[in-house]
This record gives C-alpha cells, sequence and structure tokens, in this order.
C-alpha cells in the first residue's frame, strides 16, 4: 500500500480516537456505556499532534515533485494524480471536523412535557462529562425513560433538570438510570411541581 493512503488512514483513524470521547456517548447512549468513553479526552493532547504529523506526511507524499526513471534514460518530475490530491483534503476536513466535534457546541432540543399532570423537578449534579456530547448522550438516554417527562443537561454547569412523575419513576430510580450512562450523580435536590 502506498505510504501517502496509509498516512490518510491513520490521520482519520486518530482523529476518530481523539473525537471518541464524544462520538462515544451519543452512539451509544442507550447502552449504559457511554460514560467509558469520557476517558478518550485525557489522551486527546497527544493523539491530536500525531493526527496533524500523519496529515503532514500524507500532504508530503501527494504534493512533493519527484523524478520517474524512464527506459530509455531519460527523466521526468512528475507529482501525484487528482483523485489522490482530493482524497487527502477530503481526509483532512474529515479529520479537522472530528478534532472540532466536541467544540461544535450541538445539543438536542429537548422539550419538557408540559402535559404531565404530576410532575416532580429534579435538579441533579453530574460528574465526569467532558463536553457538550455527554450531555446530550445523558438526554437521549432518559428522553425514553417511562416516567421522565423531559430532560436538560447542561455539560458547563455539570447539571441537570428532569421532570419525573413519581407515580412511575421514583428519583432513586432515576439516579440509577444516570448513573448507568457511565457518569456520576453527585447530588439531586427535588422540588415538587404542581
Amino acid at each position: 500500500m502506498k505510504s501517502h493512503i496509509m498516512a490518510i488512514i491513520g490521520s482519520i483513524g486518530g482523529g476518530f480516537i481523539a473525537a471518541l470521547c464524544c462520538i462515544g456517548p451519543l452512539v451509544l447512549a442507550g447502552a449504559g456505556t457511554a460514560g467509558m468513553f469520557a476517558g478518550f479526552w485525557d489522551y486527546r493532547p497527544y493523539v491530536i499532534p500525531v493526527v496533524i504529523i500523519l496529515l503532514g506526511i500524507s500532504f508530503y507524499y501527494v504534493y512533493r515533485k519527484r523524478e520517474v526513471q524512464c527506459e530509455d534514460g531519460s527523466c521526468k518530475i512528475e507529482s501525484a494524480g487528482k483523485w489522490n490530491k482530493i482524497g487527502v483534503w477530503v481526509s483532512a476536513i474529515v479529520v479537522v471536523l472530528l478534532i472540532l466535534f466536541p467544540y461544535i457546541g450541538f445539543a438536542p432540543a429537548a422539550a419538557f412535557d408540559e402535559t404531565a399532570e404530576t410532575s416532580t423537578e429534579v435538579t441533579v449534579t453530574i460528574e465526569g462529562m467532558t463536553c457538550t456530547s455527554c450531555a446530550a448522550g445523558v438526554e437521549r438516554t432518559l428522553a425514553g425513560e417511562e416516567g421522565i417527562s423531559g430532560a436538560k443537561v447542561s455539560y458547563p454547569g455539570g447539571s441537570g433538570t428532569i421532570k419525573i412523575d413519581e407515580k412511575k419513576i421514583s428519583v432513586d430510580e432515576l439516579i440509577e438510570k444516570i448513573n448507568r450512562t457511565g457518569f456520576t450523580v453527585q447530588s439531586a435536590d427535588v422540588s415538587s411541581g404542581e
């Protein structure tokens, strides 16, 4: 396999590993393993420079001019083809997006169900979140649960506000569901709704 292709594959793979701390919680939120990806955050400062170096190697191999010996003894200077150049630029864009993924700051719209007859608002402090994707993963996990009429989780504050129907789910069960995502509820304050 050509060396520039190996460098492209390495840089995209490294970019994916650098973003795994934030992609993992979104993809596997329902599986209860989202928090285990938060540990990848600590390796980003080491993985990102390697990814950039691999991308630089890719650009070097694709854009360098090299002499090619012909059968008649003459030499000509040749560079990589158009598709190689397109491929390295596409991989560079993919890698940049993967590296920036934690900072894009998207969050799914989490609406509260205002029609819930009885609701209790639980404010929790959650430890272990490293980006907005972690918060989105917790929200996604709670969204489909019976007895939960709304969840808004904030990464910067490390907190969440969840509306529950205590006839269907207890505060302890809610805390257990959040803890199963891989993050840890440090405290929970309960205030009764209407």
